[in-house]
């Protein structure tokens, strides 16, 4: 039987690389479904680790593990490339939810992903306000 698909946020995905590959729920996720990410994410999650760590001097081993990590999820990942509808769409969640751009870009790249029918599609995000307005916008928002 084939995984389902699901949206990952950037903050699902730096979730599983920094807390100690995730929560119990990041782990569960990650191993019953195919993970699609923004085009964007993977600069955003080595952002991501590169900030957490340099707050954390002398872990360098830890560092250079994480983005293996990274590196690991990334090569099995599918990617929703920019496009003017992906930027169209960033535009409208912006002004509908007051999303910071780059969540913007985030859902409307869910979206573009799901043909804009996002029910019953998993969108899993750590952020509090994204995961609310991809709630508003029909997915799923499991907690992670």
């Amino acid at each position: 039987m084939t995984r389902p698909l699901a949206f990952w946020d950037t903050s699902a995905v730096a979730g599983l690389i920094l807390m100690a590959h995730g929560s119990a729920a990041h782990r569960r996720y990650f191993r019953e479904t195919r993970v699609v990410v923004w085009w964007g994410t993977r600069v955003e999650a080595f952002g991501a680790v590169h900030r957490f760590f340099a707050a954390a001097p002398g872990r360098e081993h830890r560092r250079a593990a994480a983005m293996a990590r990274l590196q690991a999820l990334a090569g099995g990942w599918s990617e929703v490339v920019p496009s003017e509808a992906v930027r169209q769409l960033a535009v409208q969640a912006i002004e509908r939810h007051g999303l910071k751009a780059a969540d913007a870009v985030q859902l409307a790249a869910a979206l573009i992903w799901c043909g804009e029918r996002p029910q019953s599609r998993l969108f899993l995000a750590a952020d509090r306000k994204l995961a609310a307005a991809a709630a508003a916008a029909g997915f799923q928002t499991p907690a992670v």
